[in-house]
């Protein structure tokens, strides 16, 4: 018998059960409340054009949600582990203070000593118009600040090429400026501009006499007119006592009397406790950060510090960022909006660069 007779044979035997269940229906007479109830068929069963289950539509829906959830659980993670700055909203937000100013990758210099920083041998470049910038925000603020820290969160950030330049900047515009090396342990500044094996800052703080006169033994013309070093000397043991000595503050107090503007290298502030023993001596702290190196989470420990102490955060300078981030970062820069074609160079007038920060100076008193 083949299957097809099978199948004639089936669907007989349903048809004959079903008429049997309806006569049986038709003959049965129910009675509920009085009332008479009949059974009939309303609409002959038919075939399903698609299946029921899976509802394929609702499969998407739900496909659909899964994948955006997935999406913004992986963007959280690795917001989470990517732990830097993303720009300078970002950092201004996290640190609570000002950017000042941002500068760029500067290019390998040449020179050696003096003549390694950018300020003073290309004085009318991008790069070096950005360390005016950092000046003149400086000035901008509604308390002078003579005395400077300029320090990072941790090493490898620039911070001793931030203050040479910075220092360059300010000897330009005819202020008298001291830079001071007070990184005893790696005194980058002392080395940057070939000074080492000289007498300095640890002879100076570790000596007996008056403290005016062991300041101008020591301390060394840079070659620029109206910039001086203090370089940090010979290393001693314990470099965090010997600053904390008074001597520091009565150098400090000289200097005033001498120069306009006296610029301290530090160590980095997670590496040692140099410079908030230094901060409580200044008017305020540049804290140099690279946002593409530095980790969010270290640079605020930095800030926190300084926070702890009472000691003036007066602002951020952004450093060495690369010629594929500027647009992220510059237009947030005080002073982004300067022509640079008229950036004010070390070919200007020294007594007109000089008119230009006093009356910068004045307008923010």
């Amino acid at each position: 018998m083949t299957e097809l007779e099978n199948k004639e044979r089936d669907l007989k035997r349903l048809q004959t059960w079903n008429e049997q269940l309806l006569n049986k229906l038709t003959d049965l007479n129910i009675r509920r409340d009085g009332q008479e109830v009949r059974i009939e068929v309303v609409q002959e069963p038919q075939v399903a054009s698609a299946p029921a289950i899976p509802d394929r539509r609702r499969v998407a829906l739900l496909a659909l949600a899964a994948g955006l959830a997935l999406g913004l659980l992986a963007v959280h993670v690795l917001d989470t582990l990517d732990d830097r700055f993303r720009g300078i909203d970002d950092l201004q937000n996290q640190l609570r203070t000002t950017v000042l100013a941002v500068l760029p990758k500067l290019r390998v210099a040449n020179g050696a000593g003096i003549d390694s920083l950018q300020v003073h041998v290309a004085p009318d470049t991008r790069e070096s118009e950005g360390f005016r910038t950092l000046r003149t925000a400086l000035a901008l603020r509604d308390r002078e600040a003579r005395r400077l820290v300029v320090c990072s969160a941790e090493p490898g950030d620039g911070k001793t090429t931030v203050l040479a330049n910075l220092g360059v900047s300010f000897a330009q515009a005819q202020r008298k400026t001291l830079l001071i090396d007070a990184d005893l342990r790696r005194p980058g500044l002392t080395s940057m501009l070939d000074l080492r094996g000289a007498e300095g800052l640890s002879n100076l703080l570790g000596g007996n006499g008056k403290v005016g006169a062991a300041a101008a033994a020591v301390i060394r013309p840079s070659g620029i007119a109206g910039l001086d070093m203090l370089p940090s000397g010979p290393r001693f043991a314990n470099p965090a006592e010997l600053l904390a000595q008074p001597r520091l503050a009565e150098l400090l107090a000289w200097a005033d009397k001498v120069y306009d503007q006296v610029l301290i290298d530090s160590p980095p502030v997670l590496a040692a406790s140099d410079a908030a023993v230094i901060g409580r001596l200044v008017d305020g702290v540049v804290l140099v950060v690279r946002p593409e190196k530095n980790c969010r989470r270290n640079v605020l420990r930095a800030a926190e510090t300084f926070a702890t102490l009472n000691v003036p955060l007066l602002g951020i300078a952004v450093n060495q960022v690369k010629a594929e981030s500027r647009a992220g970062y510059y237009g947030y820069a005080p002073g982004h909006a300067y022509d640079y074609a008229d950036s004010r160079g070390s070919n200007d007038d020294p007594g007109e660069q000089k008119d230009h920060f006093e009356a910068a100076r004045r307008s923010a008193a």
